[in-house]
């Protein structure tokens, strides 16, 4: 009987030992498997679903138990359902997809709440969470988890050369922390109450991550088109950027209509003109997107 109970404590201790290591790999700062991840994330930003699909689930293969594989779920789930409304279905797979890559990410700060994994994943599946509730316009459910995500944002301010990620969250508290009171005075109270920032550090390091990030490069190309366009003032450089994003995701129709806004913008008609005939011929998958810019 003794005996019986060693086998079985001993089973018990290896199966236990051997979910933790699944738990704790680490994809950060270079596993090999991030060369899988990249252009998983870049079949998404570029609508190819299906293929997408096919990516991520041979990543869930490899790291089942990391939290990469429900925030590539969500991340799939987001563009291929876009709009998420909230109460619906498919809103609600999404933040139960971002909610437990954030219960994946406890493995990792359980041990040490300033763990590189732990902080990157965590910051990315809350960020993803505030997310939908911004464009659902929830504002109270917004503010309610802003400082979780602020906290682990705030920690990416030294991890950047670990995680490209955090040059894209740096960057946006860099730069709006400054140019956001200026442009609206009412908020100068409520922004002296976080660390300053600098808007040209911010662009340097919204530029670093355009080219390096690999699940925020569109968002980082994104966010300096619309620096450019509505704080500096300088359309060309935004219709460059937005360039940038067609010539990268061809067939998302969402940055097609964004780059014809520039275009009209920068009084180019005759070549908006013609890509209003392709957003038009666009498939009917994303029928809001050229929808909303055919209107």
């Amino acid at each position: 009987m003794k005996r019986l109970r060693k086998i079985t404590l001993l089973f018990g201790l290896t199966a236990c030992s051997l979910v933790n290591a699944t738990a704790q790999v680490r994809l950060l700062p270079s596993h090999p498997l991030l060369s899988e991840i990249e252009p998983a994330v870049r079949l998404i930003y570029n609508y190819r679903f299906d293929t997408a699909l096919v990516l991520i689930s041979h990543i869930e293969q490899e790291v089942p138990d990391h939290p990469v594989v429900p925030l590539l779920k969500a991340l799939w789930q987001y563009h291929n359902n876009f709009p998420l409304i909230t109460g619906t279905d498919e809103t609600d797979q999404y933040i139960a997809l971002c909610s437990e890559a954030v219960n994946r990410c406890q493995v990792y700060l359980d041990r040490n709440p300033d763990d590189l994994e732990g902080v990157s994943f965590d910051m990315l599946a809350r960020a993803m969470i505030n997310l939908v509730y911004v464009d659902n316009g929830e504002t109270m459910k917004v503010a309610l988890g802003a400082s979780a995500l602020y906290r682990q944002v705030a920690k990416g301010f030294h991890l950047m050369d670990q995680f490209s990620e955090f040059y894209f969250t740096t960057g946006l508290y860099n730069y709006y922390r400054e140019a956001y009171p200026e442009a609206h005075p009412v908020y100068k109270p409520v922004a002296s109450l976080f660390p300053k920032g600098s808007k040209k550090t911010g662009l340097e390091q919204l530029k670093y991550a355009a080219s390096h990030c690999i699940f925020l490069r569109a968002e980082a190309l994104f966010y300096l088109s619309l620096i450019y366009l509505n704080y500096e003032d300088q359309p060309q450089l935004a219709a460059m950027l937005t360039s940038r994003l067609r010539a990268l995701y061809p067939d998302n129709t969402y940055y097609l209509g964004v780059h014809i806004e520039s275009l009209f913008i920068n009084g180019h008609f005759e070549e908006a003109d013609s890509l209003i005939a392709k957003l038009s011929q666009a498939g009917r998958k994303n029928n809001f997107h050229r929808m909303k810019y055919l209107i």
